[in-house]
């Protein structure tokens, strides 16, 4: 007898569906599903978030500066404050806090808006700027921020993503793409927001000063920072730096902003200040 196999039209055993095509519809479906969820309770948090009482974001930014030493650059956070204090002056709806600078020792080439009007400017940053309005625009950046509370906003959106992470991570079966998908749609928000303040930030350094010169200063330093490195957008935090500069420049030119003379620190024209920097180096 010899053996002849067979192929068996129904086996209970054996799936002729396409696994691929069955993947792809699954992963689509779960895709769909927590984009829509995550721009739905986004949205909802973020209005949550803006609309928390100011007690509760002041006793969030108490707890925030009790991490921060207030003792470190006297002299460079007095002149700072002075600065910021004219910004707060002449800026529009901007919250009722107590707008207050910290200086960090760090080589981060950045500034951060904490909650309830903390302003926290890195030494990193402060090395690089060469003019008073280069530091203006730096903070008049941020007060942007505390106008749209955007630091609220990206506060309750990342809630919801966590909890979306954490109930798909409870599921083995959640496809890898569904998170990093989200992530990229978060970083939308986050670009348009670091936009929103831009904007924000040279309306009041000319309301301040009565012109321009030296704000596009701030985005020579952010390209160098970046240095030759290819940037994606869909993937960055930022706009591109190039087009946050050609932006800028398309408000200034249609608003006649006059591109005045540039205001030198004082000293020997470098921050934090010679007597501060004095000061770190004998401490170390």
């Amino acid at each position: 007898m010899r053996f002849e196999a067979r192929y068996t039209e129904e086996n209970l055993n054996v799936s002729r569906r396409d696994h691929l095509r069955e993947f792809l519809r699954q992963a689509t479906v779960l895709l769909a599903i927590t984009v829509v969820a995550y721009l739905f309770f986004g949205f909802g948090a973020e209005q949550l978030a803006v609309h928390l009482p100011l007690g509760v974001e002041k006793a969030l930014g108490r707890a925030f500066s009790r991490q921060i030493d207030e003792n470190r650059f006297s002299e460079t956070r007095e002149y700072a404050q002075k600065i910021l204090d004219r910004l707060v002056a002449v800026s529009d709806n901007i919250p009722p806090f107590d707008y207050r600078i910290s200086i960090v020792e760090s080589k981060v080439i950045n500034a951060v808006a904490l909650p309830a009007g903390r302003i926290v400017l890195f030494r990193g940053l402060l090395e690089k700027l060469s003019s008073e309005e280069a530091l203006a625009m730096v903070m008049a950046h941020e007060l942007g921020h505390y106008v749209h509370r955007d630091h609220l906003r990206g506060f309750g959106r990342g809630l919801i993503l966590m909890a979306i992470g954490a109930m798909l991570g409870a599921n083995g079966n959640a496809p890898n793409i569904v998170m990093p998908s989200l992530e990229v749609l978060d970083l939308r928000f986050s670009r348009k927001h670091e936009q929103i303040a831009d904007y924000f930030a040279i309306n009041a350094v000319f309301k301040a000063y009565g012109h321009v010169g030296g704000t596009i200063a701030l985005y020579d330093i952010l390209e160098k920072k970046e240095g030759s490195r290819f940037q994606i957008p869909l993937f960055s935090t930022h706009p591109i730096t190039q087009q946050r500069k050609n932006d800028l420049l398309a408000i200034i030119e249609s608003r006649g902003y006059a591109e005045g003379s540039t205001t030198p620190f004082s000293g020997d024209g470098h921050l934090p200040f010679l007597g501060d920097r004095k000061k770190e180096k004998n401490e170390k």
